[in-house]
């Protein structure tokens, strides 16, 4: 093994590994309906799903979740709004942060360990006349650990949503 192969083993150990996962109420694609006479979709259930690839807890986090500024945002329950957080793409994002930490949340613990799936649920409505595609995102800050990543979202003429890849920045 190369050197920066086992100082990557060895940091693993010892610092937590902090992911998301992104998903709707019914999987990675979901149904837009509509009011009758609104241009607005009823509210969408967006789950992140905070996960721990390491060994190590992580009793504290910052986090970061960006909406793409093309969502409609009614309701993001325990999330602070900060302003328009940057553009991706040439898309702006809102910002939308969280701190983590005991004794109000347990800690973070290895994805290995089923019972503790910690969930943020954000709402987001639809606008009909919009792009087809669109960008939701995550920063993580803990201790010995930061991460932010970039997940595309399209429509389908299907008026279906899709959750794709993960876009490194």
């Amino acid at each position: 093994m190369y050197d920066y192969e086992i100082r990557d083993i060895l940091r693993r150990a010892t610092t937590p590994e902090l992911w998301i996962d992104f998903n709707f109420d019914t999987g990675k694609t979901t149904s837009i309906n509509f009011a009758p006479n609104n241009s607005v979709s009823t509210p969408i259930n967006l789950v992140a799903n905070i996960g721990n690839k390491s060994q190590q807890p992580a009793s504290y986090a910052v986090v970061a979740v960006f909406i793409d500024e093309l969502f409609n945002l009614t309701s993001a329950a325990g999330l602070n709004h900060v302003r328009v957080a940057n553009n991706f793409r040439r898309h702006s994002l809102k910002g939308l942060s969280l701190n983590w930490g005991v004794p109000q949340k347990l800690p973070i613990l290895s994805r290995y360990v089923p019972f503790n799936r910690q969930s943020i649920c954000i709402y987001v409505g639809f606008k009909f006349d919009q792009m087809f595609r669109f960008y939701i995102g995550y920063e993580i800050l803990t201790a010995g650990f930061s991460t932010r990543k970039y997940i595309r979202v399209i429509q389908h003429p299907s008026l279906t949503l899709q959750i794709l890849d993960e876009i490194d920045p």
